[in-house]
């Protein structure tokens, strides 16, 4: 297997446990088993990899078939073809089967370990539970180790393999792309991967409808005393909830505590925020109309070009009169509409709602890459015109 941007420590502490499960192998007598699982206080993933000493002196481990399951036929496949190449094989339409004369049980090590970092994604042996101890000594804890970070990619690499760890599910998302955005309620958040410096920081839009600067800037003040590890910044008349995380030295335990601590805050102080951020824009609102609605230059931009197809990243940014500020908050916009349309696409029961869903994401998902290339024109002018009549 490849290291995957994984640093040296993350090896080691592989090479460890490797050896460490190879000597609980060799010790099993005939008949015994242990099961080898995910820890449920650090991930929700499930899978259960169940290694027994047969009275034939043959070492036998088994999966159940549904634990490499998935919704996403390129993620099955993947499971699929990796669970063949490593060696398994469909013992019936409900396990996969190994099978190794007992004197090779570091051949069995192995591929154990393999198929845990390759199908199931395990990024850190510090996320597996310690085998059951029923008929023989437990597993030594596996000593917890940190990642130093390299650069923005390694670090990006690091934090996608534990969020696709703890839910089970993949992350579709822009390559080039730093902010990744996680589904959470009352208001949606986007994890940004700083690219100067090795940090994470937790973001999420506590309002748009700040119009009244004064008493929104009592509000920040008393949250800096409620909860010190949270910000609130004002961009405008946006606010915004922030939770910074440095990661020079990288944990999944970390970055997992710290989007609980997140979700909770979300949860149980983000509703009352908001209704005391918004408590003074009624009069405001009268006089301005809903501010909340598609600002004017974007409902420009979808009347000339629905589909994003044809105007060029120049022309958008003509349109924006080259205003820098107005086209970040247009990408801010575009990508929360496209963070409710995925929502929609994915968990819509009936088939014609997410279908439209799904179009609606696309088109939304257009406008945003529009944007983004005007951006690039206003702010780089010299990269973003070259780009922009590469691109024609």
């Amino acid at each position: 297997m490849s290291e995957d941007g994984f640093d040296t420590p993350v090896e080691k502490a592989w090479q460890q446990y490797r050896g460490r499960l190879a000597d609980r192998i060799g010790d099993l007598l005939p008949g015994q088993t242990f099961t080898i699982g995910n820890d449920e206080n650090l991930c929700t993933a499930t899978y259960d990899i169940r290694v027994t000493r047969t009275a034939a002196k043959r070492i036998r481990v088994t999966v159940d078939v549904m634990s490499v399951f998935s919704e996403d036929n390129h993620v099955l496949t993947h499971n699929m073809t990796a669970l063949r190449r490593i060696g398994w094989r469909l013992l019936n339409d409900d396990s996969f089967l190994v099978e190794r004369y007992d004197d090779r049980v570091d051949e069995v090590a192995t591929l154990v370990v393999t198929t845990l970092r390759e199908v199931y994604r395990v990024i850190d042996p510090s996320f597996l539970a310690d085998p059951d101890g029923s008929s023989t000594p437990v597993l030594e804890p596996v000593v917890e180790v940190g990642v130093r970070v390299r650069d923005s990619e390694h670090l990006r690499t690091l934090v996608i393999g534990v969020i696709e760890n703890a839910t089970d599910e993949p992350i579709n998302f822009d390559d080039n792309d730093n902010d990744i955005p996680i589904a959470t309620e009352p208001v949606p958040t986007w994890l940004h991967i700083d690219p100067e410096v090795p940090r994470l920081i937790l973001s999420a839009p506590l309002t748009h409808r700040i119009s009244d600067p004064t008493h929104a800037t009592k509000v920040v003040a008393e949250q800096r005393h409620l909860n010190p590890y949270i910000t609130l910044v004002p961009r405008g008349r946006h606010i915004y909830a922030q939770l910074v995380l440095e990661a020079t030295v990288f944990h999944p335990a970390n970055l997992i505590s710290a989007l609980g601590n997140w979700r909770e805050f979300l949860s149980e102080q983000v509703p009352l925020l908001i209704e005391l951020l918004e408590s003074g824009n009624d009069d405001a609102d009268d006089a301005e109309g809903d501010p909340d609605e598609t600002p004017a230059q974007l409902r420009v931009l979808i009347q000339l070009d629905p589909d994003a197809t044809t105007l060029s990243p120049i022309e958008v940014a003509r349109l924006c009169n080259g205003n820098a500020d107005l086209l970040v908050d247009l990408v801010e916009f575009c990508q929360y509409q496209c963070l409710s349309w995925r929502r929609h696409a994915t968990r819509s029961p009936d088939a014609e709602e997410a279908a439209f869903a799904q179009t609606e994401l696309e088109r939304w998902s257009g406008t945003t890459e529009q944007l983004r290339g005007a951006l690039r024109v206003v702010a780089l002018p010299d990269i973003g015109l070259d780009d922009a009549a590469a691109a024609s």
